[in-house]
């Protein structure tokens, strides 16, 4: 068990989100602004450390035809990386839709 750490990467921004200890519920943990990418998984392990993290779910966001875009390749180096520091299991997740599931759901 441990908490799981959702990760929404943005050219700009690295969107957060932590559950809570049983991972039934997350909520949003603000976000950190994107600079090199080693800079970026220092300062993400010390939030995984500090959090008793045990996985890392990081968004995927892979085009319709499930080709791996720009944005679906820096989300793949990103989570290979933070993978290779072994401080928790960390996976992509498809993004595709999820905002339609969202809604349905809200409905």
């Amino acid at each position: 068990p441990g908490r799981v750490l959702a990760v929404d990467l943005g050219t700009v921004r690295v969107g957060l989100a932590l559950s809570d200890p049983l991972g039934i519920t997350g909520q949003p943990m603000g976000f950190l602004l994107r600079r090199a990418l080693r800079d970026d998984l220092f300062v993400l392990i010390d939030i995984i450390k500090k959090n008793d993290v045990a996985t890392v779910v990081v968004g995927h966001p892979l085009l319709m035809s499930g080709i791996a875009g720009e944005k679906a390749q820096d989300a793949q180096t990103f989570a290979e990386r933070l993978r290779a520091e072994g401080v928790c299991a960390v996976v992509l997740w498809d993004e595709r839709l999820t905002t339609v599931q969202a809604q349905r759901a809200l409905i």
